[in-house]
């Protein structure tokens, strides 16, 4: 009797695994037309935020401002992130260090 209780169990276990596995594609799309459609999204919110951003600049000389504020701000956070990732990164460690040791060694005739 205990026995085809853990398997009962077991079962019942089982498919709530495979129930909760099956989150991944539903839309039955492909990889490449989910990525069209994704950047097709993305296109249109940029342009949605480019006319935004354009009205504000018209408006007043203060939304010009504000605009030109924004722009001045994101362009010194991506300079500051090209910073971090170029001096963080672990690629540029390993090829400082092996071409510091390959000057410091010398060379066996």
């Amino acid at each position: 009797m205990a026995r085809g209780l853990s398997r009962e169990q077991s079962q019942q276990k089982n498919i709530k695994k495979t129930q909760a596995g099956n989150k991944g594609n539903q839309e039955g799309l492909s990889a490449t037309q989910r990525a069209e459609r994704d950047a097709k999204i993305l296109q249109e919110k940029a342009a949605a935020k480019a006319a935004q951003r354009e009205a504000l600049a018209k408006q007043s000389p203060d939304g010009a401002a504000a605009v030109a504020e924004e722009e001045k701000r994101k362009q010194a956070a991506r300079q500051a992130k090209k910073e971090r990732l170029a001096n963080s990164t672990q690629g540029v460690r390993e090829t400082d260090s092996t071409d510091q040791t390959k000057q410091a060694a010398p060379s066996k005739p």
